[in-house]
C-alpha cells in the first residue's frame, strides 16, 4: 500500500482516542479505517490529509460500500490495516 496516513481526532471513544488510517486506493478514492469504532469505508474525490479525511468521514461518508471483487479487495486491504495497528 502506498500513500497511507495514520493519525488520532483526539474524539474519546476510547481511552486511546479515535486512531484512523486511511490510504490512497486510486486517484479519486480513499479508504478509511476508524480503529475505535470499528468502522470503515470509501471517500471519494478528498485529498489523503487529516481535515480533508475527517471531513469526509463526519459529513459526506454515508456507509456505503462497494460490492463484489473490488468490495472483498478493500476489505483485505481494511483487515491488513487492522491488523498492523494492533501490532
Amino acid at each position: 500500500m502506498n500513500q497511507t496516513i495514520h493519525f488520532n481526532t483526539g474524539r474519546a471513544y476510547t481511552a486511546e482516542g479515535q486512531p484512523i488510517t486511511a490510504v490512497r486506493i486510486d486517484d479519486t478514492r480513499i479508504l478509511f479505517v476508524d480503529h475505535a469504532r470499528h468502522i470503515e469505508g470509501i471517500l471519494y474525490n478528498r485529498e489523503l490529509n487529516q481535515r480533508d479525511v475527517m471531513y469526509g468521514y463526519d459529513y459526506e461518508y454515508d456507509g456505503r460500500m462497494l460490492c463484489g471483487d473490488d468490495y472483498l479487495k478493500l476489505m483485505d486491504i481494511a483487515r491488513e490495516i487492522r491488523e498492523a495497528h494492533t501490532q
